[in-house]
């Protein structure tokens, strides 16, 4: 009989141990769960969020509008901003005497608007003409380069685009606004290197 007591409390004993056990690995395990949980919406967290702008006509197609409306001239800046919450692209472009500028819906491609402007004498025969023409050849996506912009502010959402030239160098100048501050940042055309970033408080 006694012996009888002693094996029973020795299966007691080891099964409170192996419940003991088996409640410390429960445990452990729901704890790393949580820490992986933790870990992971940490780095969802650190993660640049932010919209980029689909447009109905391209960059592309644009272009092309403004090569057909004035041809055998070469483009020399591209601007895409809003005007009363429509967005347009603004192509300037100049043949050896005239600049140009035309305004198409970037949803219709319709040419809103269209001038030209006579060059001064010293910038005419093809002076200024060849000292601003852009180079587009192996242009990156526009919304390639939009998501570095964005990431390059930490999230947010672009809303002015500007496509320019300095000494040989063909760049993108984006205006990113995430939350109170609005950055504009400078990219590489060709190789969607960004060359600067500022911050306008």
């Amino acid at each position: 009989m006694t012996l009888g007591a002693c094996k029973n409390d020795s299966t007691s004993t080891n099964n409170n141990s192996s419940n003991n056990a088996s409640s410390q690995v429960s445990s452990d395990s729901v704890k790393l769960e949580s820490d992986s949980v933790a870990t992971e919406n940490t780095a969802s967290n650190n993660t640049a969020i932010g919209t980029v702008k689909d447009f109905a006509i391209s960059l592309e197609e644009a272009m092309a509008i403004y090569q057909k409306e004035v041809p055998n001239t070469d483009i020399t800046g591209i601007g895409i901003d809003s005007s009363f919450g429509n967005y347009y692209y603004e192509v300037n472009g100049m043949d050896d005497n005239t600049e140009y500028e035309l305004k198409i819906d970037v949803n219709s491609g319709e040419v809103k608007e269209k001038r030209d402007e006579k060059l001064d004498r010293d910038e005419q025969n093809g002076v200024k003409r060849n000292e601003d023409k852009l180079d587009l050849t192996n242009l990156k996506a526009l919304k390639d380069i939009t998501e570095v912009a964005i990431n390059q502010a930490g999230g947010g959402e672009a809303t002015d685009w500007s496509l320019d030239k300095e000494l040989s160098i063909t760049y993108w100048e984006i205006k990113v606004k995430n939350g109170n501050q609005e950055h504009e940042v400078k990219i590489n055309a060709q190789t969607g290197e960004v060359l600067e970033s500022e911050l306008d408080d």
